[in-house]
C-alpha cells in the first residue's frame, strides 16, 4: 500500500557488509527472518558467509557452513529459503582452474551444519539466482547454455523449460504459488513460462519497454500480483502489477 520505509535495527559492531551481486535479501516463509549474504568489514572480502536477522532487528547470526572439502576456496552468493523454512539454498562458486569457474547449488539446514551439494559440473549452473519450487519438488535455474531448467529434488530426471536470451547475474526467478509457472526477468521485460510445456509469454506491464533496468521479481502468495523493481532513467522504484493472468 506504500508508506513509510521501516529500517531493521542493526548493531554497528561488527559491521556486516552485504555483497553485490547476489546478496539475497529474502524473508523467511513465516515472515520473521531476513536472509542475506555478507562479510564482516575489516576482514578478507573473500570471507563471505550467510547471515540471518530478525525483521524486528537485533544481532545478526551467521549460519555455520560445514563443507566436506575444507581445502577449497569458494565464493557464496544468492542465498534463499526453501518453502519448508528449514532449509537454505545458496550458489557455490569455485575456480577449478585459471578462468574456469564452476557454479553449483548447495543446501544447508537453517540452523547451520553440513553442506550438501545438489548439482554438479554437468548441470552447467549459471552465475545467477535460482528458485526452489513451493511444492518442494524442483529447483529452477538457468544454465550456461541459456536454458531455464528444473532440477529434481526427490530424484529422477531434470528437464528444460524454455530458452532464455542470455545469462545475467542480476536475473531473478519466481514460481507461481501452484508451481505451474515460472516468472523471470529478461532484458527489460518480465516473462512467464509454463513448466509443463508451452511458449513463454511477456507480462505487459505498461512500464517496462525492453530497455529499462529491471532486476528484482516476486510472485505474491495469492498468485494475483507480481512485485518488481525497475529503473526508468531515475532512481530505482518498486512496482506491483495485477490482472496479468490470461
Amino acid at each position: 500500500e506504500g508508506g513509510k520505509v521501516e529500517v531493521v535495527p542493526f548493531p554497528s559492531e561488527p559491521k556486516i557488509v552485504e555483497v553485490l551481486p547476489g546478496g539475497g535479501n529474502q524473508v523467511s516463509p513465516d515472515g520473521s527472518t531476513l536472509l542475506f549474504v555478507a562479510y564482516r568489514e575489516g576482514t578478507d572480502l573473500l570471507e563471505i558467509g550467510i547471515w540471518t536477522i530478525s525483521l524486528q532487528g537485533g544481532k545478526p547470526r551467521e549460519v555455520t557452513l560445514e563443507f566436506v572439502d575444507k581445502s577449497r576456496y569458494r565464493e557464496i552468493r544468492h542465498a534463499c529459503w526453501f518453502s519448508n523454512g528449514e532449509t537454505i539454498g545458496f550458489l557455490e562458486t569455485e575456480e577449478r582452474s585459471p578462468g574456469n569457474w564452476v557454479h553449483n547449488i548447495c543446501v544447508v539446514s537453517a540452523d547451520g551444519g553440513e553442506v550438501r551439494q545438489l548439482t554438479d559440473a554437468e548441470d552447467r549452473v549459471a552465475y545467477e539466482a535460482f528458485a526452489p519450487s513451493p511444492d518442494g519438488e524442483w529447483v529452477a535455474y538457468v544454465s550456461t547454455e541459456k536454458d531455464l531448467r528444473l532440477f529434481p529434488l526427490r530424484g529422477g530426471e531434470g528437464r528444460v523449460v524454455t530458452r532464455v536470451e542470455s545469462t545475467h547475474f542480476h536475473r531473478e526467478l519466481s514460481w507461481s504459488p501452484d508451481a505451474t509457472e515460472i516468472a523471470y526477468t529478461e532484458r527489460g521485460r518480465i516473462m512467464i513460462a509454463p513448466v509443463n510445456g508451452g511458449e513463454p509469454r511477456e507480462v505487459q506491464t505498461g512500464v517496462l519497454d525492453g530497455k529499462a533496468k529491471n532486476f528484482h521479481l516476486d510472485w505474491s502468495p495469492d498468485g494475483k500480483r507480481l512485485a518488481f523493481s525497475a529503473q526508468l532513467g531515475g532512481e530505482p522504484e518498486f512496482w506491483f502489477i495485477e490482472d496479468f493472468l490470461p
